[in-house]
């Protein structure tokens, strides 16, 4: 028990930290750091600082990534026993920012002279920094949870990002030391209450005071609810191509055909790799790319689809997001997706280690495309995005200053099994239409496919593992405002990184005097 008794800090900050990625008032995020870091003030070993920190987010990791485990499975095609090894490795590294800022603040302590609270809130902006700029395969932060839970403070990303959110909550954390210290537990509660009452309050007030919409589009979102296995096939030419493009087909047929009002659908938007052929761009196409233009054409319907992209000059082959005309022609280069997402999409130091290759087949080798840019068709301009990309709010930014209307995000999460990651990963994808103000229009395989206006108003969602299609009437604006979020991307950081170098310098002035 005397073991344990030391560790307990760190294991009850893991799961309140867990308890953001469940779709509940996130309340312990404003506390979860509370635990861990008192029970660091009377540490003076450095490797229990580190070891409690590592301890913390590898519980929290563990509960918000347990579906690691399932995709190592699946797509990575590891024994099980293996892909649960897979799972603690990732929970090993997946948030290492929390030790890393103990390490830190440790070393600073020792030699700069701090008063009790001042430390904690060089700790403070210490882990808020290093969550921020930390690179981490899947960059959940506590902001989302108050997307999650339709908190209505969600509505000021678009000033500060969820990034600035998260921030503030770590922030938080030192206030309820205070308290704690103080024993102000009364007052203490009472005055938070009425200052996250005030922050829901301007929430709301922002949504309210949106500029009105002055477009209207109607949206055929397709979700087939292909196999994994199928697609799998059809990737390395091994059958089910025929199939897959018959059911694309078929649900798309099925949704139009119940139209209800007749009303024209402006465009139609299948999901990542939907297509699983090299689709030609220019010259000509095979029976199955002509079957779908065919589609297209007797439906005088646009198409927005995955597919795959094979470049003449590398011959290497590209996740890519392809434009197809109201008459199913491909119209110009497709966007190639640039953030490829590790073990999944290619293998890191395959290049310099050939023979990595051969010992994990399943995994793909795309080639990366290009940097993020817009799509133009008639007087749309889209912001497409595959998968992985909707992670990094940077990657959105340019879709922004591109003067998208719509971010547009494919995506195929089949790999992840039905529970926790769909979820996560749909609000990180939809935190981007509050933080730049477009609509998100976000089409998968198996779900979970929606819309999500640039007022926060979440649209018709799709069940999981279930074939499913629905029309929305997605309104959107014109000429999409600037956000302060978009123009001033790194202005919480750079707060933060100012705050800092004051704390630091009034402890260097008291540790000379």
């Amino acid at each position: 028990m005397q073991r344990v008794k030391p560790f307990l800090p760190a294991i009850l900050s893991g799961l309140f930290i867990g308890t953001s990625f469940i779709p509940f008032p996130p309340w312990a995020v404003f506390f979860a750091l509370v635990p861990l870091w008192l029970s660091w003030e009377k540490e003076t070993q450095l490797k229990k600082i580190i070891f409690t920190g590592w301890l913390t987010q590898f519980i929290f990791t563990l509960i918000g990534g347990f579906w690691v485990a399932n995709v190592a499975y699946e797509h990575g095609h590891l024994p099980y026993p293996v892909a649960v090894i897979a799972l603690l490795l990732f929970c090993a590294f997946a948030a290492y920012y929390l030790p890393l800022a103990g390490f830190l603040w440790f070393q600073l302590r020792k030699k700069l002279n701090f008063s009790p609270m001042s430390s904690f809130a060089v700790l403070a902006l210490i882990t808020a920094i290093l969550e921020r700029f930390t690179p981490t395969i899947f960059p959940w932060n506590f902001g989302y949870s108050f997307l999650w839970s339709k908190t209505p403070l969600f509505q000021l990303a678009e000033y500060v990002g969820f990034t600035g959110i998260s921030a503030l909550c770590i922030l938080s954390n030192v206030y309820f030391i205070y308290i704690w210290k103080a024993r102000k537990f009364k007052f203490g509660l009472i005055a938070f209450g009425i200052f996250f009452t005030i922050l829901n309050i301007l929430g709301i007030f922002t949504a309210s005071n949106l500029a009105p919409f002055d477009k209207k589009s109607r949206v055929l979102i397709v979700q087939a609810n292909i196999g994994n296995l199928e697609k799998e096939y059809a990737q390395r030419g091994h059958g089910f191509v025929n199939h897959i493009i018959n059911k694309y087909i078929s649900v798309s047929k099925k949704a139009l055909s119940s139209n209800k009002n007749d009303d024209p659908v402006d465009f139609m938007v299948w999901p990542e790799t939907a297509i699983p052929i090299n689709i030609k761009v220019n010259g000509s196409s095979d029976s199955r790319q002509r079957k779908i233009e065919g589609f297209l054409k007797n439906n005088n319907l646009p198409l927005f689809s995955g597919g795959y992209y094979k470049n003449p000059e590398s011959r290497r082959i590209s996740n890519a997001f392809f434009v197809f005309d109201d008459q199913g022609k491909v119209k110009s280069t497709p966007y190639r997706k640039h953030q490829l997402l590790a073990f999944g999409e290619y293998l890191p130091f395959s290049q310099a280690f050939p023979i990595l290759l051969k010992w994990f087949p399943g995994v793909a080798g795309f080639e990366a495309g290009e940097k993020s840019h817009v799509l133009k068709y008639k007087d749309y301009t889209l912001g497409p995005q595959i998968c992985y990309e909707s992670l990094f709010p940077r990657f959105s930014q340019a879709l922004a200053k591109g003067k998208a209307q719509f971010i547009i995000n494919l995506t195929n999460d089949s790999w992840y099994g039905p529970y926790s990651e769909p979820y996560q990963h749909q609000y990180i994808t939809l935190a981007r239409a509050i933080e730049f103000r477009r609509p998100v229009i976000r089409s998968t395989n198996t779900g979970i496919s929606t819309v999500m206006l640039a007022n926060g108003k979440l649209l018709n969602t799709s069940p999981i593992f279930k074939e499913w299609s629905h029309i929305f009437e997605v309104d959107y604006h014109k000429t999409p405002k600037t956000t302060l979020y978009e123009k001033y991307f790194y202005l919480v950081e750079s707060i933060l990184v100012i705050l800092l170098c004051i704390f630091l310098f009034l402890g260097l002035k008291k540790a000379d005097d």
